[in-house]
């Protein structure tokens, strides 16, 4: 799933959460708060700063890193 977002999230809660584990979750803050409203760094979560076309990119690096295929 790819989100992309402002951070004005006024429910308070982890996106995440709502979907499974297994299922990766790619976030792009396009306001460039402090804090997200998901965790980012773990298994198959990942949120970005700023958002390029490029930006994209990142998605099968970091899945063919998960598979350990190269290029990662």
């Amino acid at each position: 799933m790819v989100i992309l977002t402002d951070e004005q999230a006024a429910y308070g809660g982890d996106v995440g959460r709502m979907l499974p584990a297994a299922t990766p979750l790619y976030t792009w803050n396009l306001a460039g708060y402090r804090y997200g409203h998901a965790p980012s760094g773990g298994r198959h979560r990942h949120t970005f700063a700023g958002l390029t076309d490029q930006g994209f990119a990142m998605i099968p690096l970091l899945e063919a890193g998960h598979a350990a295929r190269w290029p990662f």
